[in-house]
């Protein structure tokens, strides 16, 4: 003989009793060997909820077709159910799924499972939010990597337009932003300050004789963490990002990457003072010529051929690598890439012609 439950307190009782003896409810209606499970209905709703396979079992026929038909009320319907059926009472299912026959009461185990539900859900979606920004953040890297670089230099009219004590009105300066804003740039500044945030870097570049920026890059690989965390004072990096907005005078360069991090790298820890080379754009000539060496009060060194004069800052490599083969009134030869402003960016060689 098996064991039920009263219908009336639902404590466990002979399947024979015809009233219960802690009760005395009658025992007409019985689930023993027949009628519909609340544990069976909880785990379909749960593993097949958005099919209405519950719905189904439990003999709403019409709601079946209609959760199979929108998965389960586009989810909202079957994860209701899937609830109620963990937390409903034995007689409550009873009465209304087994016309009045109390089976078993589900246990614990369902109420637990739909704890479980909506956080491995939160996570599912995190998850896949999380991948998705990873994916678009590389897919933005690659397509800046990609991209060609604009005219603008960090020389001449900006950085005099941007530096702190500029001729220039914020009207101005307001104008000249709304000309470059989203505009990619390939650079090489000298360095101010390195800052980290969260898992990207905030590089600050010397204003002056170029334009002052804030650059935010992010470290793709541990070469990249290297050569960012290895930057000093006065050490120059060369990237490539988009001008995205002003602050304290300083152009907002962001997204930004890295370019030629080997030869950063080796110039940030000593092991090669060769100034990198920037890739050749349409703003950016390569030259052979010789000129004059001189040198001004403001920072400011000039090679003077008989048409131009190129300038360069002298306390940077470029000034360090002209100065160890030529001094002032030497006349030069130098192979080097300028801007269109005849700014010096890199140079190849340098050979002196005459004292």
């Amino acid at each position: 003989m098996a064991m039920i439950f009263c219908h009336g307190c639902g404590k466990e009782i002979h399947e024979s009793a015809t009233s219960c003896p802690h009760c005395g409810a009658p025992q007409s209606k019985t689930s023993s060997g027949f009628g519909k499970k609340q544990s069976t209905a909880f785990l379909l709703s749960f593993f097949l909820g958005g099919l209405g396979a519950h719905r189904f079992y439990l003999g709403s026929i019409g709601l079946g077709f209609l959760y199979l038909f929108t998965f389960g009320l586009l989810g909202i319907g079957a994860l209701i159910d899937m609830f109620n059926l963990a937390f409903m009472r034995a007689d409550a299912f009873a009465a209304k799924y087994n016309n009045g026959g109390i089976g078993q009461p589900i246990g614990i185990w369902a109420k637990v499972m739909v704890m479980i539900y909506p956080a491995l859900f939160v996570f599912a979606i995190g998850k896949s939010s999380y991948q998705g920004y990873k994916q678009g953040q590389t897919n933005e890297y690659a397509e800046l990597a990609a991209a060609t670089p604009t005219q603008i230099s960090p020389a001449g009219e900006l950085a005099a337009m941007f530096k702190l004590m500029s001729d220039n009105t914020d009207l101005q300066r307001e104008n000249k932003l709304k000309e470059i804003k989203g505009k990619i740039v390939e650079w090489t500044l000298p360095v101010y300050e390195v800052t980290q945030i969260g898992g990207a870097y905030k590089i600050q570049t010397k204003s002056g004789d170029t334009v002052g920026t804030f650059i935010y890059i992010t470290a793709n690989n541990e070469q990249d963490k290297a050569v960012i965390e290895g930057l000093t004072t006065g050490s120059r990096i060369s990237f490539k990002g988009v001008i995205n907005d002003v602050s304290m005078r300083h152009l907002k360069i962001k997204p930004a990457i890295l370019f030629q991090t080997e030869t950063h790298k080796k110039l940030t820890t000593g092991m090669d003072q060769q100034v990198p080379s920037q890739t050749p754009i349409t703003a950016q000539i390569t030259i052979s010529t010789v000129g004059t060496i001189h040198t001004g009060t403001d920072g400011q060194g000039s090679l003077d051929s008989d048409t131009k004069s190129y300038s360069f800052d002298m306390g940077s490599d470029i000034g360090n690598k002209i100065f160890a083969t030529c001094k002032w009134g030497d006349t030069c030869e130098i192979q080097a890439v300028v801007d269109g402003e005849n700014n010096i960016l890199s140079i190849r060689s340098v050979k002196k012609v005459a004292p």
